[in-house]
């Protein structure tokens, strides 16, 4: 990346880029000097260099009653991004704070069904992500764990379902036996909040079916990678009544 780029990042201007340039070439200098390098009449360039200062790239100094220009060294950069990141660390934090009050003013909008497809497992993990900062406190579904973990990844998977719990979202799953993989993170315990049933000798799901709010999530095996969500309250409605039918025949043990 140029050094331009990354002014450019840290919003200076096109003059104030050049301006910072050349207070570097020049080292410590008079307006004169700058003004004769970057072509910027003085009156204008005032304005610039203390926009400069005000960012910490520069310094500004009174001697013999004129103004000395002092470019400050270059490892000022590393610290504003730094600052400029911790910012950005911080208004993250605040606005995932602010996502339940979002989500309550999203879900007060005029509801219009919606079908979007997923591709790759990017995507896929793009699905889990946003079952997470969903407005709900459960999850259902149909599924083979072998599967998804395939198409997920089995570091990833684990990852979430602890990331889930942690946020007090409980699921009910109807799982495939013979899809089943050993290892604690799948179990049913309180640590994972969750509730398993197995589905009846014969039942056949390639697909997992995820039911959380009034969207639906259809995830092929990992051969496809596909991934359909379907939001619509009508069409949530009616899964959610064939999850129940085939919880209700389904086995704990």
């Amino acid at each position: 990346m140029e050094i331009k780029s990354y002014l450019k990042n840290l919003e200076l201007s096109k003059k104030e880029i050049k301006t910072y340039l050349a207070c570097l070439e020049l080292g410590e200098s008079h307006i004169v000097p700058i003004s004769q390098k970057v072509g910027i009449p003085r009156t204008t360039l005032v304005y610039i260099l203390d926009g400069l200062k005000e960012r910490g790239l520069i310094e500004i100094v009174p001697k013999r009653g004129r103004r000395l220009y002092l470019p400050l060294p270059p490892r000022t950069l590393v610290t504003l991004y730094k600052q400029r990141r911790d910012k950005m660390d911080e208004q993250l934090d605040s606005l995932q704070s602010a996502l339940p009050e979002l989500n309550r003013l999203y879900s007060l909008t005029p509801f219009q069904p919606k079908v979007r497809f997923f591709q790759g497992q990017d995507e896929l993990r793009q699905l889990y992500e946003e079952m997470l900062q969903a407005p709900v406190n459960e999850i259902v579904y149909i599924g083979d764990v072998q599967e998804i973990e395939m198409s997920l990844g089995a570091n990833y998977l684990k990852t979430w379902v602890r990331r889930r719990s942690d946020a007090q979202i409980k699921t009910r799953g109807i799982r495939i036996r013979s899809g089943e993989v050993d290892d604690p993170a799948y179990t049913q315990t309180r640590e994972y909040n969750r509730n398993l049933r197995y589905a009846p000798e014969g039942f056949a799901s390639p697909s997992n079916i995820l039911i959380y709010a009034d969207t639906v999530v259809v995830m092929t095996t990992a051969k496809e990678s596909l991934g359909l969500a379907i939001t619509s309250r009508d069409y949530a409605t009616t899964m959610k009544a064939f999850f129940t039918e085939v919880w209700n025949g389904s086995s704990s043990k």
